[in-house]
């Protein structure tokens, strides 16, 4: 048996490994968007008859954020509802647009939930390590997808983690958790 850890499949296979893992990621896909569109549809009800937002600051980006994954539960339904009765030769290419896009939203919303109750990513990135976690245990990626994905949640927190108001011993902690975070999903 060969590993092919950091390397690609043979050119020989890569049609039929390609094959196989797009239908386990649709169905992982699937699975994920609507678990976490019940959830994020709870939460907002919830949300409605209790107001969180009385109880701590964060609760306004704990609502962006579920709303960020109700909208892409939904989006996710419809787009693979569309797919499923119109199937065409970029049925592929779409769905591995929206599998790498619900990744990369994914993995940036728990981290934006991360950041939510204390303001800083480095005081509690449990949420953004269960993102990258889900991502990483339920997607099957090609090395290249996982360089793409890793380099633009990084940039994304560098680009959002300077936004926020922090001495510079916070801020390099926040990077250096971040690529421990980025590396551990590689």
């Amino acid at each position: 048996m060969k590993l092919y850890l950091y390397r690609s499949a043979p050119q020989a296979y890569l049609a039929d490994f390609k094959q196989h893992y797009l239908l386990h990621n649709i169905k992982a896909v699937r699975l994920l968007s609507r678990v976490w569109f019940g959830i994020a549809a709870i939460v907002l009800v919830s949300n409605m008859l209790f107001d969180y937002s009385s109880q701590f600051a964060g609760a306004a980006i704990y609502r962006y954020a579920y709303s960020s994954y109700a909208i892409l539960g939904l989006l996710v339904f419809v787009a693979d509802s569309v797919l499923r009765r119109r199937p065409s030769a970029q049925t592929y290419s779409v769905y591995r647009f929206i599998y790498l896009m619900y990744a990369f939203v994914f993995a940036i919303t728990c981290l934006l939930m991360s950041v939510a109750v204390q303001g800083s990513p480095i005081n509690n990135m449990t949420m953004y390590l269960l993102g990258l976690s889900l991502v990483a245990v339920l997607i099957v990626l090609e090395l290249k997808e996982v360089l793409l994905l890793s380099l633009l949640v990084e940039a994304t927190f560098v680009a959002g983690v300077t936004l926020l108001d922090l001495t510079m011993d916070r801020l390099i902690m926040n990077q250096t958790g971040s690529v421990f975070l980025i590396l551990f999903f590689f």
